[in-house]
């Protein structure tokens, strides 16, 4: 759950690094979430979130949203390159 019952909310995560599956199973949601077996099962579950203390690789770059034309100036977008 990313906030209160009754308001919609939710992350998109394009793609992850996950050892040991190819870069192809693990880029875009619809790949990756069948490479995680996430469903819709899941709704409304609430994710568990683990640190294994190893810091990101990089400073995310921080953009705006693209393909839309309300609220373009937000930062939306967290991307390692």
């Amino acid at each position: 759950m990313t906030g209160p019952e009754g308001d919609g909310q939710a992350v998109l995560i394009r793609a992850v690094g996950v050892e040991g599956v190819p870069t192809k199973r693990s880029t875009g949601p619809g790949r990756l979430t069948r490479e995680l077996g996430i469903d819709l099962s899941l709704t409304g579950t609430k994710a568990d979130l683990f640190d294994d203390g190893t810091p990101p690789p990089k400073t995310p770059l921080v953009t705006p949203r693209i393909g839309i034309t309300k609220a373009t100036e937000l930062p939306r977008r967290w991307l390692i390159q």
